[in-house]
């Protein structure tokens, strides 16, 4: 799970704290490609970059889960003599995808100055905290080298390497690893 907090709330006179406009655009990109449970609304879930539902009911949450592909190609991590981290995706597809690497706090909490939430206390997980492209993968064996500062975001105690599909697509891989 990856928690990315939206901009367009602002203007209820609270800017969340966490909230980027990249997720915002993501968002609405989602919605854009009008898979089930599109829209632009809070809290919302996307699974796996697909669909969608409510982010506080489960049982419609469990089917997008239960359904998700998990057949994609497979990313996996080692450290090299020179302390860096070597990221290696592979399996075979027809399609290309987008690496990234995306730094994240495991926890945040934020209280809500207005809105339907105000006065509120929010316990947020895997904030997103920045995001990075790696590059490409065209559907064969890739390496991905990671420095020491690559994994050392202000903020972030953890990190998730995501491999999507362009346009807001569906994310065909994903891996979480401590930083």
């Amino acid at each position: 799970v990856i928690t990315r907090p939206v901009t367009y709330w602002d203007r209820l006179g609270w800017k969340d704290t966490l909230a980027r406009e990249e997720n915002t655009r993501l968002q609405r990109a989602y919605a854009a490609r009008r898979p089930e449970g599109s829209g632009v609304y809070t809290p919302q879930m996307v699974v796996n970059g697909g669909g969608g539902a409510v982010g506080s009911r489960e049982n419609d949450i469990r089917p997008l889960v239960r359904r998700a592909d998990r057949n994609g190609p497979r990313i996996s991590t080692s450290t090299d003599s020179k302390g860096r981290m070597i990221v290696t995706i592979s399996g075979r597809s027809a399609y290309l995808a987008g690496v990234s690497l995306i730094a994240l706090s495991s926890s945040e909490i934020v209280r809500v100055g207005r809105g339907e939430n105000g006065g509120r206390t929010m316990h947020y997980v895997n904030v997103i905290k920045a995001e990075r492209n790696l590059g490409s993968w065209r559907g064969k064996p890739a390496r991905f080298v990671l420095s020491r500062e690559d994994l050392n975001i202000s903020g972030a105690d953890r990190y998730a390497i995501v491999v999507q599909r362009p346009g807001a697509g569906p994310i065909v891989a994903a891996k979480l690893i401590e930083g």
